[in-house]
């Protein structure tokens, strides 16, 4: 008998390659499976429902398979009356993608019977899908198992299962079910800029559970009357259940979550003090670079090694190496001195920079108020201009920045987790460039990154798509 190759596994393992006789698929070190069992597992039929199949070639992508099956049907489903068979009614075309790399088209052509009661004609039930669908079920759980993937696109999983994106907009929009979201004990409130944010804003604001490290909910811009307006969908029974809340140093955030959670204490996320402190110092730096002669030493060191002011953990004793602008072997402290050697200033920024980085890495929790104090009074006598406007946001969020030293769950309190779940919003955010649709964004990202939200498919479909302002009437203009 002739053997065709199947390569499901072939590119992760060569040893794996498939051979299919009549009767038995022979998997070299791995017991053969039944041919029915393979015919089972791409149609979702059982031997005994299968009278006649044939599998045609349409082309290098496409398969056509031709089945006929064994109905069911033994009395009339309006009378109980026996049925006689009425021939065969029109043949059904069904997308059964279940085959990487090949497009398979289900010709099935259905019994048809008439009643000898009533004289009613029935048609044979669709084994495949439901009735008026021309997508198998195979090829629907594939789909929405690729929707779980916030790297693919609408596009991408169109294309991978031979289906339009309006088809696996449908599916989507219809089998996706979002329950209502519960209020964790310990939430995180964070941000992403997106061209899908509402209301004049340019963020949206996104909801953590800081235990679970899932996304709660999505909201369209992190404005205090949206926040506000969310938070009062829950119970005050709820809202009291909020424990610990973190955020960044957005006044809104904090406003509400001491309006509506009472009994909730409030951090301020420790690397976006730390990234404030950072732009500031950024901002002298550049300052400084702007004041010396270009092209000289000093421009250089600041141009081209200012990584060293502000990088962590960086070996600065490491092996020497040649530097043609000085002519001679310097390592990472050479050069570090050299560079803050060109200001007094900067060499005190610096010093002042390091000294709150080793406090909110290594200050005990019961310290942290007393050194923040000492920080707080160092920031303000140093007389650096750029430093401020940090000085101000250390007084206005001192309680919140000592409560960041507290540990509730074995763990500091922070955005980190949220921070970790951020970069997958924005990997879908960035193959998704053109998605305007807010509603079926939240629910896609819910979907991906939220263990509770799962899908279920019925019959029915609905969509989520936007009404767009009509376009006005226009008169074309004619020529003289």
């Amino acid at each position: 008998m002739p053997y065709f190759f199947a390569w499901m596994s072939f590119k992760k393992d060569p040893s794996a390659m498939i051979f299919v006789s009549e009767r038995t698929i022979y998997r070299r070190e791995e017991p053969s499976i039944p041919i029915q069992d393979f015919i089972i597992s791409v149609f979702n039929l059982k031997e005994s429902q299968i009278r006649s199949i044939s599998i045609k070639r349409a082309d290098n992508e496409t398969l056509n398979a031709y089945l006929v099956t064994i109905p069911e049907e033994k009395e009339c489903p309006y009378c109980g009356g026996i049925l006689n068979s009425d021939g065969h009614a029109r043949p059904k075309k069904i997308i059964n993608s279940v085959l990487v790399q090949h497009k398979m088209v289900v010709h099935w052509s259905p019994h048809r019977f008439i009643c000898k009661e009533c004289g009613r004609t029935v048609t044979e039930r669709n084994p495949f899908t439901y009735p008026g669908f021309s997508i198998s079920f195979a090829t629907i759980r594939q789909i929405m198992l690729d929707l779980k993937k916030s790297n693919l696109t609408y596009k991408d999983i169109a294309e991978r299962n031979y289906v339009s994106i309006t088809t696996v907009q449908h599916y989507f929009d219809s089998y996706i079910n979002v329950p209502r979201a519960r209020l964790p004990e310990n939430l995180a409130i964070d941000e992403v800029h997106s061209s899908m944010a509402k209301y004049g804003s340019a963020f949206l604001c996104v909801l953590y559970d800081n235990v679970t490290r899932q996304p709660v909910d999505i909201l369209p811009c992190r404005s205090k009357h949206e926040l506000s307006k969310y938070y009062e969908r829950f119970s005050p029974e709820d809202r009291e259940k909020v424990r610990f809340v973190t955020m960044d140093m957005w006044d809104p955030y904090r406003d509400t979550a001491h309006k509506y959670f009472k009994n909730c204490e409030v951090a301020a996320d420790p690397f976006h003090v730390i990234e404030h402190l950072i732009g500031d110092f950024g901002t002298l730096r550049l300052q400084i670079q702007g004041q010396v002669e270009y092209g000289s030493p000093s421009y250089y060191l600041l141009k081209n090694w200012n990584w060293l002011l502000t990088a962590s953990n960086v070996d600065l004793d490491n092996k020497p190496v040649m530097n043609r602008v000085f002519n001679r072997y310097m390592n990472h402290r050479d050069l570090l001195e050299m560079t803050l050697a060109t200001s007094d200033e900067l060499t005190s920024a610096y010093y002042l920079m390091k000294k709150y980085q080793y406090f909110n890495e290594s200050c005990p929790e019961e310290e942290a108020a007393q050194q923040l104090d000492s920080l707080i009074e160092e920031f303000a006598s140093s007389d650096i201009s750029v430093y401020r406007e940090f000085v101000i946001l250390l007084n206005n969020w001192r309680t919140e920045i000592i409560n960041s030293f507290h540990t509730p769950n074995g763990r500091r309190q922070s955005n980190a987790l949220a921070e970790s779940v951020n970069s997958q919003i924005k990997t879908y955010l960035a193959v998704s460039k053109g998605n305007s649709n807010f509603e079926r964004f939240r629910r896609r990202i819910l979907y991906c990154l939220n263990d509770s939200v799962f899908y279920s498919c019925t019959s029915f479909l609905k969509t989520l798509k936007e009404e767009r302002r009509k376009r006005g009437a226009y008169k074309k203009h004619s020529s003289d």
